[in-house]
């Protein structure tokens, strides 16, 4: 596989997402085939994927034309690497009309928007199956799904392709959302485990990227040096669909970086004397960081009975958390 080129730009909001993508394709984990990023908006993430990956076709979805054929990188390689699309996603064929302005979205704030007649559009609606199975008769290697709660939609109507080409799935949720237990227990049942990575996305501090990797592919994925990091550093944090909602915090939030949201279910099974398998290998004392441990461990190895760990440490459970739920 050709290396990934040096230089390529991100975005500079998600700045641990990025990364940490950045470094599964320099470790060619991701599999071969189609990035696809649905939701591209102004195309900031499209075109980072097309730069790093100029090799592969990069399509780029928006249902608002303004978005999707307003996207130019400036790269040129990134560019011919490029695909855009007027289109929205779901779980079934249809055509939906929509406020077309740049820089909008659909989503529930479109109901809000007064605009003239003449800005509404409409547009068709696809599956994942139909585009990658029909239309462009590809393989999907990685998917970024931006697509403000329609995201678990678009991903049943992608299971054919999903069970066929094992992709690495990126989802943005929110976890007071009632879809994000959903989504999560869908991707469970396609074969997937799901990590959300501790750092702040959008306009809302309860917002987390969740990286989803599919159950036949962690062995490969094990010995990754970019995973290790992020999940020694406390930013790689296992989640299902039962303790997705259990992840607030109950802590004022001054920043992105003493955000506690996602930390709590790590302190609850550390204090339980349960330790995450993919932290350490071996208990290590409280006054001792992760990445100070010199077990390894498989990172990817998901804790499946947190609400059970962390409902133990708030009973009472010794040096129980005081912000477990």
């Amino acid at each position: 596989m050709p290396v990934v080129p040096l230089g390529c730009k991100a975005p500079s909001t998600e700045r641990s997402f990025n990364a940490i993508v950045q470094g599964l394709f320099r470790e060619e984990l991701v599999p071969p085939g189609d990035v696809l990023d649905a939701g591209a908006l102004f195309g900031k993430w499209s075109c980072y994927y097309a730069c790093l990956n100029p090799w592969r076709r990069v399509r780029a979805v928006d249902p608002l034309p303004s978005n999707a054929h307003s996207i130019q990188c400036s790269d040129d390689a990134a560019n011919r690497a490029l695909l855009r699309y007027a289109r929205a996603l779901s779980n079934e064929s249809d055509s939906i009309e929509v406020i077309d302005r740049r820089g909008g979205y659909v989503g529930k704030l479109q109901r809000h928007i007064s605009a003239p007649r003449s800005a509404t559009v409409r547009v068709g609606v696809s599956t994942i199956d139909e585009l990658f199975l029909s239309e462009w008769r590809s393989r999907l290697g990685f998917a970024h799904l931006d697509m403000e709660g329609y995201e678990r939609r678009a991903i049943l109507g992608g299971a054919t392709t999903i069970r066929r080409d094992q992709p690495i799935i990126s989802t943005e949720l929110s976890g007071t959302s009632p879809e994000a237990p959903k989504l999560l227990a869908l991707l469970r049942s396609l074969g997937y485990v799901s990590f959300s990575i501790l750092e702040m996305t959008g306009v809302g501090y309860n917002k987390r990227n969740v990286l989803s990797f599919p159950r036949s592919q962690l062995q490969r994925l094990l010995d990754s040096p970019t995973l290790d990091l992020a999940a020694r550093g406390l930013l790689l944090v296992p989640v299902n669909e039962s303790t997705v909602n259990r992840q607030r915090s109950r802590v004022r939030v001054l920043s992105w970086y003493n955000d506690l949201s996602f930390r709590k279910v790590v302190c609850a099974s550390r204090k339980a004397g349960k330790p995450q398998a993919w932290e350490w290998g071996e208990e290590a004392p409280d006054d001792r960081r992760p990445w100070e441990a010199s077990s390894a461990a498989r990172w990817w190895e998901p804790v499946l009975s947190l609400p059970e760990v962390c409902g133990h440490a708030a009973s009472g459970g010794r040096g129980s958390p005081t912000y477990c739920p």
